[in-house]
């Protein structure tokens, strides 16, 4: 058996080389103009008018957010958006095999309410730089860990400003009692 440190660093590694390995493939099969790195002038829009998914925001040209699909409906409301690649930071296991029935991928980087990691937070803005085209990141309701992960990912990559992440995290109802989530007080 390995010694506790040990175990935990390789346990890191092997995560971490997973969700290279699993974006890169993405990157290598997206299509779609490059992501920008100019601030947006807008970092938020109203909720999105969608019969389907919960809490849905756009909060970058290219980058939206909301709850978990759930249903065959909220998928065919994702591919009828453009949307090709789905962002999970839920911590249950995402509907791959429905999802892909759509022709959209999924990449999942679970976080808690506690936070997001640094390894969390440097995939997250690894998915935005390498991914092309729109991309829907969600948590369950799409209200606290699903906003965060998005604005750290959009903050990361200087597609948004610290005033728009925090605008995001405030319009989305992400709630301030998760230190951890509403990072940037």
């Amino acid at each position: 058996m390995l010694p506790r440190k040990i175990f935990w660093t390789t346990s890191i590694l092997i995560r971490f080389v997973a969700i290279t390995a699993t974006l890169f493939a993405a990157s290598v099969a997206a299509d779609g103009p490059s992501p920008t790195r100019q601030v947006a002038r807008t970092a938020f829009s109203k909720g999105q008018n969608s019969s389907q998914l919960h809490n849905l925001r756009q909060i970058y040209p290219r980058v939206f957010v909301g709850g978990e699909p759930q249903d065959d409906a909220d998928f065919a409301e994702l591919e009828r958006m453009g949307i090709r690649t789905v962002v999970s930071v839920d911590g249950t296991q995402p509907q791959v095999a429905a999802a892909k029935q759509y022709g959209l991928r999924y990449v999942h980087i679970p976080i808690g309410y506690d936070g997001i990691s640094e390894e969390a937070g440097l995939a997250l803005a690894q998915v935005v730089r390498s991914i092309k085209g729109p991309i829907y990141f969600h948590c369950h309701h799409g209200k606290h860990r699903g906003p965060a992960a998005a604005a750290i990912a959009c903050l990361a990559e200087g597609m948004i400003d610290t005033r728009q992440a925090i605008e995001i995290l405030e319009k989305s109802g992400t709630s301030r009692d998760y230190a951890g989530l509403f990072f940037l007080d």
